[in-house]
């Protein structure tokens, strides 16, 4: 046994000292005669498990990795890494011809500065003819963080802004709003103080249905009708889509809302895709999903719509969409960093990933069966 460790000058250095071999495989077959049992008795117990999971494969078509597809949970959120072009890039993101313009500021104080809408309210500062509005009004949560505002002053101000968005619009144009349920607790000095709700742990007092506020809302606006009203759903074998939403204050589905001012009857035939429409990808957890986005894109380019207006953009799937679908794109975020997403976000690759998680769920989906 060599000792490589001794002290130079060491007489024992190198040498190999009598019997220490015999030593040396002693120590080695007694380590070997204690752990070689425990180790065979443990592969002894698992062996049953690991028996049934290969004959489970064996049954499954595809073996082991179809095993995996079938027990795979569908993504809600894209990769974003994937998905956002370098800030020297961004101009990559969009389709040639089809510009993308994000403005970083308040989209309420951008509504009231512009005129309402009109024959002359392109010409004044408004939104163009040609354009239309698909969005959806920020959440409680979103716009009220310390509980200063209320639920009830929350209620007024969603109510206000969707009656800036109809009042904008363009004669004939439409308003596409994607609004999720809440259920909110009861209010009380403590909520109003910014320090909690005053309900109890678990509980909520209110269900806020927000397709009932819009049409409130839209019912003070001259001229304005509802053109259709469809259901978001998440995918199937998502979390949410077994009930409940992606908390328990939230509801698991969503409203979208298409409403107009003035024009003409509409086709019966116009907006053909599904009454209940699965939602797809999104980017983030407030994020419209890519699947129902593109319904709404070419369901407004058909109706001859080519700039696409989001007053509260996030971080741009409604944008990127449309200059995907060749439309031109116009988007209002408050958050310098989504503003920026919302500005670099690939459409393209956003559309294609939520088609192969798609696959990805019709393939797992059919295993299973």
């Amino acid at each position: 046994m060599s000792c490589a460790g001794a002290a130079p000058g060491d007489p024992w250095r190198g040498a190999v000292l009598p019997g220490s071999q015999y030593l040396a495989g002693g120590v080695v077959g007694c380590a070997i005669g204690l752990v070689l049992p425990a180790v065979l008795r443990r592969l002894g117990r698992g062996g049953g498990r690991c028996a049934k999971a290969r004959q489970a494969n064996d049954r499954c078509p595809g073996g082991a990795a179809a095993a995996d597809r079938a027990k795979r949970r569908p993504r809600r959120y894209a990769k974003r890494g994937v998905l956002l072009a370098g800030r020297g890039d961004a101009a990559s993101a969009q389709q040639p011809g089809h510009s993308r313009e994000v403005l970083c500021r308040d989209a309420v104080a951008w509504l009231e500065a512009m005129p309402t809408g009109g024959p002359m309210a392109g010409y004044l500062g408004g939104l163009p003819a040609n354009s239309c509005i698909v969005t959806g009004v920020p959440d409680v949560h979103e716009v009220d963080p310390e509980h200063q505002m209320g639920i009830a002053g929350w209620k007024e101000w969603f109510m206000k802004v969707v009656v800036l968005l109809l009042s904008r619009l363009p004669e004939g144009s439409v308003a596409v709003l994607m609004q999720t349920d809440v259920k909110v607790p009861r209010e009380g000095p403590r909520q109003r103080a910014g320090t909690g709700g005053s309900g109890a742990e678990g509980c909520y007092w209110e269900w806020v249905d927000k397709a009932h506020l819009a049409l409130q809302a839209a019912a003070q606006v001259p001229e304005t009708r509802l053109l259709w009203h469809k259901i978001i759903l998440p995918d199937d074998r998502s979390p949410d889509a077994q009930g409940g939403g992606r908390s328990s204050s939230v509801a698991g589905y969503s409203h979208l809302l298409c409403f107009t001012r003035g024009g003409e009857a509409e086709a019966l035939e116009l907006a053909a895709f599904p009454d209940v429409a699965r939602k797809g990808l999104a980017t983030w957890v407030s994020g419209a999903g890519a699947r129902v986005v593109e319904h709404v894109c070419r369901y407004v380019r058909e109706r001859g719509c080519s700039v696409v207006v989001d007053p509260f953009c996030g971080e741009g799937a409604v944008l990127a969409i449309a200059n995907c679908l060749g439309l031109s794109a116009l988007g209002v975020e408050l958050c310098a960093k989504r503003a920026r997403a919302a500005q670099a976000l690939d459409g393209q690759r956003l559309l294609e990933e939520d088609r192969e998680e798609r696959a990805a769920q019709h393939a797992a989906g059919a295993e299973e069966v």
